[in-house]
């Protein structure tokens, strides 16, 4: 049986407790800071130290041939399709936006004119994405009061640019409290995480079911069901993400994870 969360693991920052404000208050914020650092994977022993991990990857299944593979390594599929090798240094910049597909991932394709035409592992990609969007800019905003907070001590001093989807005035202004503004981006931040979690949460895969129609014009429902979201992040930020599923047509025989993407995530600060 698959281990349940909480997990222990070595690969985080520790979390910390807030600082004071420059001018010696305490902090506005409630939540502990998980700090920024990377260490390898491990479990923790008996004794409190590191056990070594093998890192486990995503593999799907394909529906055809029921044979088992990997996502792809940089070049197997991209740049000039001769795995590890990169494009020269005179190469054009779209042979490196192509060969860094295998980090970014490709695009999510525009909605058609009738949704229910479109594959149901797009549509959930298309509804995960705009989850993301979401948790990146509700980080940003949290990161940005919290820089405001604790990182100016003069009304001079520039701030990270305001996000126009979400980001507050600041200094705040009129009879607004620095406090109200910061217990709001936190609220916001535990919403969308839960959000997040839920809509991946794999222990059981939580399912997504839409309603399509196939080419003859016959309308069925289609089941997606998460197995692995893998979120490539920087800094933070979720910039693509990989996600296995097994996808469910109608009366169709289920294939654990038959489904596999890996796409980027454009506006990636933003709402929707």
């Amino acid at each position: 049986m698959a281990k349940k969360r909480p997990t222990q693991t070595f690969k985080l920052g520790d979390i910390e407790s807030q600082p004071q404000t420059p001018a010696g208050q305490n902090s506005p914020f409630k939540m502990e800071r998980r700090m920024p650092a990377w260490h390898p994977d491990a479990d923790v022993d008996s004794a409190g130290k590191p056990k070594p991990l093998f890192i486990e990857e995503a593999i799907f299944q394909n529906e055809n041939t029921r044979k088992f593979g990997p996502f792809p390594m940089p070049g197997q599929k991209t740049g000039v399709n001769v795995s590890f090798a990169e494009p020269p240094n005179d190469a054009p910049d779209a042979d490196w936006r192509s060969f860094n597909k295998w980090i970014l991932g490709g695009s999510i394709p525009n909605p058609p004119a009738d949704i229910k035409t479109e594959k149901a592992m797009t549509t959930m990609l298309r509804e995960l994405a705009v989850l993301v969007r979401r948790y990146n800019a509700s980080l940003y905003r949290l990161r940005r009061l919290h820089f405001f907070v604790h990182s100016t001590t003069s009304p001079n001093d520039e701030l990270p640019p305001k996000n126009k989807f979400g980001d507050p005035v600041l200094p705040p202004a009129g009879a607004t409290k620095i406090e109200n503004l910061v217990n709001a981006a936190e609220t916001d931040w535990q919403n969308v995480t839960a959000a997040l979690e839920q809509f991946i949460g794999d222990k059981p895969p939580t399912k997504h079911t839409y309603s399509k129609i196939d080419k003859a014009g016959n309308d069925f429902d289609a089941t997606v069901s998460i197995g692995s979201a893998d979120m490539v992040e920087v800094n933070g930020y979720i910039v693509s993400m990989r996600v296995l599923a097994t996808v469910k047509q109608g009366d169709a025989l289920e294939i654990g994870m038959s489904s596999s993407s890996h796409v980027s995530i454009s506006s990636a600060f933003s709402s929707s």
